[in-house]
């Protein structure tokens, strides 16, 4: 901690000094840093729509513009395709050129993300917040305590999982949770609302590996509840599997979206049939009638 606090406290001369960085580059990230800091969304929350807006739009020109070439480089590219730095769709290929990079790290910056920590990718030259992201961006959630995120038993079914999940935590002391299971039939009208978490399931993946993906996702409900920004969340940024290994695309799991909806119409084609009085048939269970692995063990 001393270290750090040190480091923190040296001046942009003293940091290019100790670190063999050559000053103009250590002034242009400061000058990245104060862009962000001014106009990044929530610091700009208390303008008027409209304004934030015409801000917003001036910050990212700001920003992309101090983003230039050199640093670019300098400071992201050799970040590009490893663990400790970003990962990308492209990392088998050398990754993207310093143009894509560059915007996509105008946006990580902008949504307040940091470019080591893999903390975003970039899938099909896009940003994409990581499981790592929204847990470090809640951690440090001004107000928010106590955060604990419960998984259960995922049904899995061909190349797409539904995963529960339950979530509770404090805000400035005050209680909330958020619950994304199938829930129990209403007294009054027998409906029952599903929402659980639709993932896709790569070939080879293990269920923690489902449940990694799942948790991506509830976490960012769960800032999308907090916060009111609802930042990506659909399965394109599977792609990249959840501890940071980029993996082929599985030509079995192209259209996954679809089952993952196609699992989903058929949890509610249940629900209706109960509500009927019909004999409902069991959507955990495939067209062998064999019960998918751990769907009958919650």
């Amino acid at each position: 901690m001393t270290q750090q606090n040190t480091a923190i406290a040296l001046s942009q001369e003293d940091l290019a000094t100790t670190y063999g960085l050559e000053p103009a580059l250590v002034r242009d990230t400061a000058n990245v840093e104060m862009i962000v800091a001014k106009y990044k969304p929530d610091a700009i929350a208390h303008l008027p729509p409209m304004t934030q807006a015409i801000v917003l739009g001036r910050g990212m020109k700001e920003l992309r513009e101090a983003m230039t070439e050199k640093l670019v480089r300098y400071v992201f590219m050799p970040l590009q395709g490893i663990k400790l730095g970003f990962r990308t769709d492209k990392d088998k290929d050398g990754g993207y050129p310093w143009e894509i990079v560059r915007d996509a790290a105008v946006e990580a910056l902008m949504r307040g993300l940091r470019p080591i920590g893999n903390e975003f990718n970039i899938i099909g030259g896009n940003c994409y917040t990581t499981k790592e992201g929204f847990e470090r961006k809640l951690t440090e959630f001004p107000g928010l305590t106590d955060l604990e995120i419960t998984p259960g038993v995922p049904v899995i079914k061909d190349s797409s999982a539904l995963v529960p999940f339950e979530a509770k935590w404090k805000i400035d002391g005050k209680p909330d949770e958020l619950r994304a299971v199938l829930f129990p039939p209403d007294k009054e009208t027998g409906e029952v609302v599903d929402t659980r978490i639709p993932v896709r399931v790569n070939s080879g993946q293990i269920v923690d590996a489902v449940v990694g993906k799942g948790k991506r996702k509830m976490l960012a409900r769960i800032w999308e509840r907090i916060t009111g920004v609802k930042e990506d969340s659909g399965d394109v940024a599977d792609v990249i599997d959840t501890v940071g290994v980029a993996v082929a695309e599985d030509k079995k799991a192209q259209g996954t979206d679809a089952a993952a909806d196609e699992l989903v119409a058929k949890h509610k084609a249940k629900n209706a049939a109960k509500k009927n009085g019909e004999t409902p048939k069991d959507p955990a269970v495939d067209s062998s009638g064999h019960p998918e692995p751990g769907a009958n063990d919650r």
